[in-house]
């Protein structure tokens, strides 16, 4: 602002206002020159009160926000987001599954009274203050953070009780899909292309429904999944005589005694010759025995393999079926 003195004619008033915004336009210029390094000393004093912990993975990241969700007291106040995904149903049906879904959204936390806050950072952090990384291109991948006030929070024992949740439950699913599932496919060697291989695991064995950090709606995790295939009853269906129905103790008792053979230094193997004419059901015997051994069937087509082949793909079974 210009002051003007009217009674003096000799400009002394605008002279004292050119001096004012000169004194003004310096202390500008001075806080502008030291606003980098006070920013520096305020978050320097920030962080002795306010710790701040990336993590760099896709996995701990799933595993902290399910082990979060599930031991820690969320406020109502954040960002949600909400989802439905096809499944299929314990029913038969297969439809769409309403959820709402973690760790992709900022979350305030409590710990008793004291609040924290996990967020999804999805960004780049280069390494080196000035952005250049020494022409290493290499970039660190942050998936989330988590910032609370110093002491007030143990994280490597988050960490660890979220890891070991997750393993034991991975474990136990693996566990119990290993006593359920259905061993019996039928692979044809060499392998037929037209086949869509039916294979929708993930890397921790468990299905997206019962990961931790989805909620679901309007269903339970039991709910969901394709329901369980017959009970193994697929002989009784066949007309064969009793000798050849049999045949399946003497191959649970092969199977059993598998201990048996390794004490004896004898090779665990054993096999079966089946012979007649086309039509008098060889194949559907194979079948139902693998069937109701829960064991699966290779199929070798030797027309279309040389003996190198034959050779490669014979043990590539053998390594495949314990």
């Amino acid at each position: 602002m210009l002051f003007a003195n009217a009674g003096a004619g000799d400009g002394s008033g605008w002279t004292l206002g050119g001096w004012g915004l000169a004194a003004v336009g310096a202390v500008l210029g001075v806080v502008a020159s030291m606003w980098s390094k006070a920013k520096d000393v305020i978050w320097r004093v920030f962080g002795l009160v306010i710790q701040r912990i990336e993590i760099p993975t896709q996995s701990a990241h799933d595993a902290v926000t399910a082990y979060l969700i599930a031991h820690y007291k969320r406020s109502r106040n954040y960002d949600r987001m909400y989802g439905a995904q096809w499944e299929f149903h314990r029913d038969g049906r297969y439809g769409l599954v309403p959820y709402e879904i973690f760790g992709n959204r900022t979350l305030i936390l409590w710990n008793g009274l004291v609040p924290f806050i996990f967020s999804n950072q999805q960004e780049k952090k280069t390494a080196g203050k000035d952005g250049n990384n020494n022409g290493n291109n290499t970039a660190t991948k942050i998936y989330s953070t988590l910032t609370f006030v110093r002491g007030t929070l143990n994280v490597e024992k988050i960490l660890t009780a979220a890891c070991t949740a997750r393993n034991e439950m991975s474990w136990a699913n693996e566990k119990a899909e290993e006593e359920a599932k259905s061993r019996f496919v039928i692979h044809h060697v060499p392998k037929r292309h037209n086949k869509d291989d039916d294979d929708d695991s993930s890397s921790n064995g468990l299905a997206w429904y019962q990961q931790g950090h989805y909620r679901l709606i309007a269903h339970t995790a039991d709910e969901l999944g394709k329901r369980p295939t017959n009970n193994g009853k697929a002989l009784d269906n066949l007309i064969f005589p009793q000798r050849v129905k049999d045949l399946i103790k003497e191959i649970e008792l092969w199977r059993k005694s598998r201990d048996w053979y390794r004490e004896k230094a004898i090779p665990w193997k054993r096999g079966w010759m089946l012979y007649g004419p086309p039509g008098t059901g060889k194949t559907a015997l194979a079948r139902a025995f693998a069937e109701d051994l829960n064991m699966p069937i290779y199929v070798y087509n030797l027309a279309e393999m040389g003996n190198h082949e034959l050779m490669k793909a014979w043990s590539e079974m053998q390594m495949n079926v314990p």
